[in-house]
């Protein structure tokens, strides 16, 4: 999710300090291009300015439209990519 600036001003707590934001920001856009570099469409911004239902209904969505895609796929380990109880001392 991504909050605009004005709307993180006006939900102010102590993880929306600017610094702790950008230490985030940095950290999910590695994470978005290392994502991107395998499969540009695993990765899905979600504008959260909207109202929390309004967030709510379109995550769910997203997640019910992946989930029907990838209904018959196996199960995967994050990041590694090895099939669920594979042995994973030799993969990498």
């Amino acid at each position: 999710m991504h909050l605009w600036r004005p709307i993180a001003h006006r939900r102010r707590c102590r993880y929306e300090v600017p610094a702790f934001q950008q230490a985030v920001r940095a950290r999910f856009d590695a994470l978005r291009r290392d994502v991107d570099a395998v499969d540009p469409s695993l990765w899905v911004q979600v504008d959260a300015a909207g109202t929390i239902d309004d967030i709510h209904a379109h995550v769910k969505s997203l997640a019910t439209q992946r989930m029907q895609e990838v209904a018959a796929t196996p199960l995967r380990a994050l990041w590694r990519g090895q099939q669920l109880g594979e042995d994973t001392t030799t993969s990498r």
